[in-house]
């Protein structure tokens, strides 16, 4: 696992063509915050007229949630609720599936049943970096990032959630 203090450390993972992926994406991770506080946890950022991301998670001090958001158009930013209140210092297993071929953007939390959303338009893609704990404020660890070009599948995710369990102790039940 990658461990960040909230002083000032992040990882640039770079801009690979990997990373530019449209119009369906999986970003599937562990993550153990220990502080609740405003940051970034993952953000592939957008450089336009205006700022705005490709895509992000993030979190909020107050009240203290987890956020994806993302840009359908320059001018067009969706955020949606993960989880309210998580447990700090408890590792959870989230999996993001943003799929604008078929309008839904599904939020995964220890492989439970998805919290699932509608989408117009087409996620943005930018030639800017993705970051881990990007602006160096998440306080807290990320394991096993992954990212698909594709929607996984409920069964995908309960097989990926069940392989992280026994390396993952003190996970939050579902």
């Amino acid at each position: 696992a990658l461990s960040f203090d909230g002083i000032g450390d992040y990882v640039d993972c770079g801009n690979k063509a990997s990373l530019k992926i449209s119009p369906t994406i999986t970003i599937a991770l562990w993550v153990k915050t220990s502080e609740a506080k405003n940051a970034y946890i993952l953000r592939k950022a957008h450089a336009g007229t205006t700022w705005n991301l490709d895509w992000a998670f993030y979190q909020l001090g107050s009240p203290f949630s987890w956020h994806i958001q993302f840009a359908t158009t320059v001018s067009q930013t969706n955020s949606l609720a993960i989880l309210n209140n998580p447990a700090l210092d408890t590792w959870y297993h989230v999996v993001l599936v943003i799929d604008t071929d078929t309008g839904k953007v599904k939020r995964y939390v220890n492989a439970g049943t998805p919290q699932e959303s509608g989408v117009s338009g087409i996620l943005l893609l930018s030639d800017q970096n993705l970051y881990l704990a990007t602006g160096g404020t998440f306080n807290g660890s990320i394991d096993e990032l992954r990212i698909y070009n594709k929607a996984l599948s409920s069964a995908e995710i309960q097989k990926h959630y069940a392989e992280g369990l026994e390396k993952h102790n003190g996970l939050a039940q579902k």
